[in-house]
């Protein structure tokens, strides 16, 4: 897959074959990483190494589909399993990610959209949204995913991130289904069940925009 991305042009579409790659990619240029249809393709990137995500996306116009992501790294910070960079931009849809480590996402200042997926088994948080470092952000927009049995919260978003939620189901997450600490949430259509807290909001800038038909008792 590595080789592969590093011979694509700008614009090309990347179709990987069924079963598990032990790798990581990085990237740097508008492309698609696909999985193959029906079948599981699994990137896999377990490591000792600090700061090592299985997909690092440092540009825009990047679109992962049907990719089964796992993760395990040892750092102390940016432990995403799939981490997306100030300024980058991301489109995700019908992948599952799980970090044995960390977070399943981070957004540092950057925009993502994902579209059916799964956010599982993380030991920090499902989906980790930061501003960037003046305290600003781009929109992430989560869209029928679900986000369970993390460690953390469901989803965690702070410093002035900006985070949508449409029709997400929300379980079994040890902190919050979603919180916002410094940062605005919007929730439409979403469950919220068996979490410690359904929506946690902390600080003076934290906002919720309940859009309705939400059920967030835990």
């Amino acid at each position: 897959a590595s080789e592969a991305l590093a011979a694509a042009p700008d614009g090309a579409i990347i179709e990987l074959g069924p079963g598990t790659f032990s790798e990581r990619l990085v990237i740097e240029k508008p492309i698609t990483v696909r999985g193959a249809p029906g079948e599981a393709t699994t990137l896999e990137w377990t490591t000792k190494t600090p700061y090592e995500s299985v997909i690092d996306v440092g540009c825009g116009g990047v679109r992962l589909e049907g990719l089964q992501l796992r993760h395990a790294s040892k750092s102390v910070a940016q432990n995403y399993g799939v981490f997306v960079r100030e300024a980058a931009e991301l489109v995700m849809v019908d992948c599952a990610v799980t970090s044995s480590t960390g977070s399943g996402i981070g957004v540092e200042g950057g925009a993502a959209r994902l579209e059916g997926c799964t956010l599982s088994g993380c030991k920090a948080h499902g989906a980790a949204l930061y501003g960037d470092l003046l305290g600003s952000a781009r929109d992430v927009a989560l869209v029928n995913c679900v986000l369970e049995g993390n460690g953390g919260d469901g989803l965690l978003a702070r410093q002035g991130a900006r985070a949508t939620l449409q029709r997400c189901e929300l379980s079994r997450n040890r902190g919050a289904g979603a919180a916002a600490v410094d940062a605005r949430l919007a929730l439409e259509g979403c469950s919220a069940t068996a979490n410690r807290v359904g929506v946690r909001l902390e600080g003076l800038r934290a906002r919720l925009d309940d859009r309705g038909a939400n059920d967030l008792g835990e």
